[in-house]
């Protein structure tokens, strides 16, 4: 349950809805780019 909820938060920016990004590491305040390429803007320990 906890993996679906943080791709829900994720995926959110990318949604129809807000069109905020293209994909969810573009956004500029997702945590998605740090799981993905190991850093981003905000310190996050990451859970796997």
């Amino acid at each position: 349950m906890y993996r679906e909820k943080l791709n829900y938060i994720h995926n959110n920016p990318c949604t129809v809805k807000w069109q905020l990004a293209e994909r969810s590491e573009d956004y500029l305040h997702s945590s998605a780019s740090n799981y993905i390429s190991g850093y981003g803007i905000y310190d996050v320990e990451l859970t796997y």
